[in-house]
């Protein structure tokens, strides 16, 4: 499932990537992209952007509702645990995974230059990778370790990747509840 707010080109974009649930024991790992106007991204710092896993689920929540509003574009993409455990069937990896998912999100914005959370133990690889799978070529890519931490513009797709990721975790856990009460009310009868 992928979902944008814009579609077109602009070259004054700055993108970041970031994941979270990456290989999930329960649920999906969901990949955000999100895009800024260069002269935008001191806005990040104003409303207190940082790594996803240094802010309070509240506090995150709160984030990812002004990043939405206020970047001019942002697309998630939901990698299901059952595409996650099927990839192995096609003898993919899961920074290959990642690095597909990643390489379309870039494909669907269009910056002028991506900040990505590398997922690889080489960074240049991970980029160089991801930049081997665009159809066009105008984007550069910088791939590094802890990029969430460093680049608030990665923070700020960390932040509504792990808000995604957490909304539909609590989706299952409210489902799997309602199933328990219907599987002890069928037990009573």
């Amino acid at each position: 499932m992928t979902l944008s707010k814009n579609q077109e080109f602009n070259h004054d974009i700055i993108c970041g990537i970031d994941e979270a649930g990456r290989g999930p024991v329960l649920g999906p790992m969901v990949i955000c992209g999100v895009c800024y106007f260069e002269t935008d991204l001191k806005l990040l710092d104003e409303i207190g952007v940082k790594d996803s896993k240094k802010l309070t689920p509240i506090k995150r929540s709160k984030l990812a509702k002004i990043i939405k509003d206020q970047c001019y574009d942002y697309t998630t993409i939901v990698v299901s645990a059952q595409e996650i455990d099927e990839r192995e069937k096609k003898r993919i990896t899961l920074n290959k995974l990642e690095e597909i998912k990643m390489a379309e999100i870039i494909e669907t914005l269009k910056p002028k230059i991506t900040y990505i959370d590398a997922a690889d133990v080489n960074e240049a690889r991970f980029g160089n990778s991801i930049k081997k799978l665009l159809k066009f070529s105008t984007t550069k890519i910088i791939s590094k370790h802890k990029a969430d931490d460093l680049y608030p513009i990665v923070s700020a797709s960390s932040i509504i990747a792990k808000v995604t990721r957490d909304n539909i975790i609590e989706e299952l856990k409210r489902f799997t509840e309602s199933l328990d009460r219907v599987i002890h009310q069928i037990c009573e009868l």
